[in-house]
């Protein structure tokens, strides 16, 4: 195996030996090289750990400089790549100037005359190399222009080598981490040169003339795509030249190839792209709606020619004007020479798209449909928004004719099928755009398309599209309607379901679910409608459909329906569900939907009434709970045995105690708090099956207490039932912490956390069981402490994370001062000053709201002038974590957390400066003081100024803004 040299810091090849050189070399070729076979598999493992040793920066200097062959120079040249961005810092500094001069050297040697894929890849690699280089390392200054100029000044043809240099730099300068201060200098050394950079660029192709040479066109246009990339540049220039020109002749000529065709359109895009700023590159952004303009013919060509590749670059190029033209298309021109800019040509690009029969097209403009829409829902002038009516009509009924099956499509869909994914992003698109038209107008728009597919003898797929897209808007009809949806809803329920197409039944399903509000306000068509559903329900491929549906409607019609007897039909539907023999999933999530709806209309009943159905429903589920336990806990091969022969029938999941558990969730989700106050302090009316439940469910978390998805279903149904008893439920809550403590102590199961959150919830507010609230805080904070301590204990449990400091926030608002009395506030508190920094959505929005909560806590205390102890030892804390908190938050909000989590750290540092203004401003100090001294980072003018500025602001917003460009200096 090769040795590697690890007191080895410069590039040097006298420090690798012939024998180990060959090593590696035998490695390469083992892995690349005509040799392969059987040990290509270790050569790769093994030159995986040799690309991370010090070793490898001299033995692909090394290689380089031997070039034994093709394949172990571009090896090499990846590998010092690769080394350059991660690791760079292994180098001494006075060892870097001798390593851009190796690599120049090595690039210098290669002859890119004519176009040589290996070769290409070699070169196009070292330049990567030197720019990357150069980017990191700050105290360069002003080289590129001296790089160039050297391989300019070199003997042979250096242009193919020029093209790679002038692209890898822009490109570079975006996707290193080097901050905004290097970045922008880089880039304005790169605009600096822009002239020149275009002069050679159009000289380059001036050059080729008729020659066919698409290789270098490519490099030509790859270079000015990159070129573009950089905000800094002046385009005056390049929107009056040849080169502009160049480029859109590509586009327009039918026979360009489509790579070539693909490149020109990367140069069109980054253009508009940069014109977004349209005041500074006006120039250019008239010379680009010209030219995109005039794309309409060739569009058309592709179309004929069902070219999808060029169709789809064409695409990119439309949606990317009217993007970058929005502000202009909906404001319209203020000036003359805007009015091009202004024009509904854009939009018309997009309905062009639309209109062919691809849907990937009409899919690439979705984002920008949903921009146009959320544009105009800021304009308040009705007639301004009237314009664009039209457009989106004729949008709507482009995505009609798209979301439509195909008409011997037998059965339903397969749920994840490319036309079900689009149909659904198309369904969004829909509800963007729909208020623009107005929703009457669309319901009737497509109440008469699937009308004329009745009259011209269409097949059963129109109607169901038209169906499809109504059923998208049809809530945000005002429910007074009655010009087209009664017919609508007497033909659904005019269907047969034996013999419609299921697709068409499923549809219909969904769209009565959707016409709830309506149904509320037309009580004449529910009971029809529910008995076309009843009837549809009860069959297996139908049923989860239909059952949502169901629930939509009786949540909203629930006082018609429940005098209608409708509950007991419901119940009734469980048993004939039951009995079904396929699509046992379909059927329970049905059984689950009608569960919900039944106990809706139930709480509806009279008193004796309400309890004995929820009893019996109840008493269902405790029967077959506890058989179902008793079952798993037997093993019996006899239950396997019968559940195999059963198939797909429902009786198939009847002996899993999670069917059981999730319709305890289910029910008892739907039952309405009980307050005793307001009841005269009566019991609950299923007080005894809720307690009657209990008891199973505490079963099944003991036996399943190491069992993470079983927990969780067992802690969601406690927790409705909790919830539905109100404080009636203390007869189960000093068992259930008990339990809960000893099983979260075993298995640290974040549920548990969530759970107990809920019990803060109910009561906290209750002085009496606060203590022992506080103590199983305390238990299952020191227990959830053990798992974040660990090594990267908070990123590998974010749920705990999460879990943990909701139950926290829990009792900064049900129980403040006992909870700051308590020592593990304080601990709390430095585990969430250390948690700012992990970048996990859910979990850090926990922690920052639990910190905001708690300083917030002080601050209404003062402003409102009262004084306890808790208070007082809030104050102490904050007072003395103040430093902590801000150096936290300003360090994980400026560098070690994604952006859109930069917002809560924030409201924290805010919130800080209300408490203290000059403690905020020590602290903050410090806080800058610690951050990071050595590239990439701040000047110390720029930290003075963002000091000044911060110390000077109130608001959170603004201090936002301040944190976000700080924050770029790190990036």
């Amino acid at each position: 195996s090769l040795i590697i040299r690890e007191n080895s810091l410069l590039p040097s090849p006298a420090s690798m030996s012939d024998e180990e050189t060959n090593a590696l070399h035998m490695a390469i070729m083992a892995m690349y090289g005509p040799m392969g076979g059987p040990h290509a598999a270790q050569a790769s493992s093994w030159l995986a750990d040799f690309q991370t040793t010090m070793g490898a920066w001299t033995a692909c200097d090394r290689l380089l400089r031997e070039k034994r062959d093709a394949v172990s120079v571009c090896f090499a040249a990846q590998t010092i790549r690769q080394k350059i961005l991660k690791n760079l810092k292994e180098l001494p500094t006075e060892s870097l100037m001798s390593l851009r001069e190796s690599l120049t050297s090595h690039l210098a040697s290669i002859q890119m005359t004519s176009f040589d894929p290996l070769n290409d890849v070699t070169a196009t690699q070292l330049c990567l190399a030197i720019a990357d280089l150069y980017i990191q390392v700050h105290d360069w200054k002003n080289w590129v222009a001296e790089l160039l100029n050297t391989f300019t000044s070199m003997d042979g043809d250096r242009t193919r080598m020029l093209l790679v240099l002038l692209r890898v730099f822009p490109e570079e300068v975006d996707s290193i981490r080097v901050g905004e201060n290097r970045r922008r200098e880089v880039r304005e050394e790169i605009a600096v040169n822009s002239h020149s950079v275009l002069m050679f660029l159009s000289y380059v192709l001036e050059q080729i003339g008729g020659a066919n040479d698409e290789d270098m066109i490519k490099k030509v246009f790859s270079c000015l795509a990159a070129y573009l990339t950089n905000p800094l540049i002046n385009t005056d220039e390049l929107a009056q030249s040849q080169l502009l020109t160049n480029v859109f002749q590509i586009l327009y000529a039918k026979e360009a190839s489509c790579t070539l065709h693909a490149v020109a359109t990367d140069c069109i895009v980054n253009a508009l792209f940069r014109v977004e700023n349209t005041e500074k590159h006006k120039l250019l952004a008239h010379a680009l709606h010209r030219g995109v303009v005039a794309l309409r013919a060739p569009f058309k060509v592709a179309v004929q020619e069902e070219d999808i590749d060029k169709l789809q670059n064409f695409g990119r190029i439309f949606v990317e004007m009217a993007e970058s033209f929005l502000e202009f298309i909906i404001n319209g021109a203020q000036s003359p020479d805007e009015a091009d800019l202004a024009s509904f040509e854009s939009l018309e690009l997009l309905l062009i798209m639309a209109e062919h029969h691809d849907y990937s097209l009409v899919e690439m403009t979705f984002h920008i449909w949903y921009r146009i829409s959320e544009a105009l829902f800021q304009v308040d002038n009705d007639d301004h928004v009237a314009k664009y009516a039209e457009p989106v009509t004729r949008y709507l009924k482009f995505l009609f004719k798209h979301v439509r099956y195909e008409s011997d499509m037998v059965g339903l869909p397969s749920s994840g099928s490319e036309l079900n994914d689009f149909r659904l992003k198309a369904a969004e698109s829909v509800k963007d755009v729909v208020y623009i038209v107005g929703t009457d107008k669309c319901v009737v728009m497509m109440f008469n398309l699937m009308v004329e597919a009745v009259k011209r003898g269409a097949s059963w797929e129109d109607t169901e599209a038209a169906l499809f897209i109504i059923s998208q808007f049809l809530a945000n009809l005002l429910p007074e309607e009655d010009s087209v949806v009664p017919d609508i809803v007497s033909a659904i329920c005019g269907l047969p379901p034996a013999s419609s197409h299921p697709a068409l039944l499923q549809t219909c399903a969904e769209l009565l679910g959707s016409a709830c509000d309506w149904l509320h306000k037309h009580p004449d068509y529910q009971v029809p409608v529910m008995k076309w559903l009843f009837d549809l329900i009860v069959n297996p491929q139908f049923a989860a459909a239909a059952g949502e549906a169901v629930q939509q409607i009786c949540h909203k019609c629930a006082g018609h329906l429940s005098q209608q007897g409708v509950a007991m039909q419901l119940r009734g539907l469980v048993r004939v569900l039951e009995a079904t023999t396929t699509n046992s999933k379909g059927v329970e999530a049905a059984i689950t939907f009608v569960l919900r709806s039944a106990t809706e209309l139930i709480m509806l009943l009279p008193e004796p009434e309400m309890a004995r159905q929820i009893y019996e429903i109840g008493m269902d589920i405790v029967v077959n709970f506890t058989a179902a336990l008793a079952n798993s806990s037997n093993g019996s091969n006899n239950n396997k045995e019968n559940s195999e022969n059963r198939g797909d029938a429902w009786k198939s999941m009847a002996n899993d105690p999670m069917v059981w558990i999730d319709r305890i969730a289910s029910v008892f989700r739907e039952v309405q708090p009980w307050v005793a106050q307001a009841h005269d302090n009566r019991p609950a009316p299923w007080l005894e099956i809720a307690l009657g439940l209990w008891n199973p469910l505490s079963q099944a978390l003991k036996g399943y207490e190491d069992n993470t998805r079983m927990v969780e279903h067992i802690c969601r149904s406690i927790r409705f039932l909790v919830r539905s008893l109100g404080v009636q439920s203390q007869g189960i809550v000093q068992p259930l912490v008990t339990q809960m403590v000893e099983v979260y102590q075993k298995h640290t199961h974040s549920c548990i956390l969530y759970l107990s959150s809920i019990l803060v919830d109910e009561y906290g507010i209750v002085e009496s069981l606060r203590p022992g609230l506080i103590a199983m805080l305390e238990t299952l904070a020191t227990t959830a402490f053990l798992t974040l301590k660990r090594e990267n204990g908070l990123r590998d449990n974010p749920d705990t994370v999460d879990d943990l400091f909701r139950l926290a926030s829990r009792f900064v608002l049900r129980a403040p001062s006992q909870f700051f009395l308590a020592p593990i506030s304080s601990a709390l508190i430095d585990c969430g000053v250390v948690g700012l920094s992990l970048d996990h959505v859910e979990a850090n929005r926990s922690i920052s709201r639990f910190l905001c909560s708690s300083i917030d806590q002080l601050l209404g205390a003062r402003r409102s002038n009262y004084r306890d102890a808790g208070v007082e030892s809030l104050e102490k804390m904050i007072t003395h974590k103040a430093a902590a908190l801000v150096s936290g938050a300003l360090r994980a909000g400026c560098i070690e957390l994604s952006s859109h989590l930069r917002r809560d750290q924030a409201d924290i540092l805010n919130l800080i400066a209300s408490v203290d203004r000059q403690l905020f401003s020590t602290s903050l100090h410090a806080a800058l003081t610690a951050l990071p001294q050595q590239p990439p980072c701040a000047t110390p003018e720029q930290l003075e100024q963002f000091f000044t500025t911060m110390n000077g602001l109130s608001d959170a917003r603004e201090m936002y803004v301040n944190m976000r460009d700080l924050a770029r200096l790190y990036d």
